[in-house]
């Protein structure tokens, strides 16, 4: 289970097992950005089958779009999804290959 919180927060994601216990956390952006983070899950890649956390800045903050291990370990894919002014969040979304 992967959640990431809302606005007015920082945007923290983390990943629970199926018993509701938390096995990580992390800032998908910046500490100082409190336009929370949107996620999703999927598999970014055509040659792994690993799952990735995908995320999404809110409303506030550049289109961004991250993906990181099903971990949390730093992104391996960064991006901007629209050009680099638009500051109106952007709304993630995941599928396997």
């Amino acid at each position: 289970i992967v959640v990431g919180q809302g606005a007015g927060a920082q945007p923290y994601v983390k990943i629970f097992d199926q018993n509701a216990n938390m096995l990580q956390s992390f800032l998908a952006y910046d500490f100082g950005f409190s336009g929370g983070v949107r996620v999703a899950t999927g598999i970014t890649s055509s040659t792994s089958n690993s799952v990735n956390i995908i995320t999404g800045p809110g409303i506030g903050g550049s289109p961004n779009v991250r993906s990181f291990t099903s971990s949390g370990a730093p992104a391996i894919l960064d991006f901007q999804a629209y050009s680099i002014d638009f500051l109106g969040g952007v709304f993630v979304g995941g599928r396997g290959f």
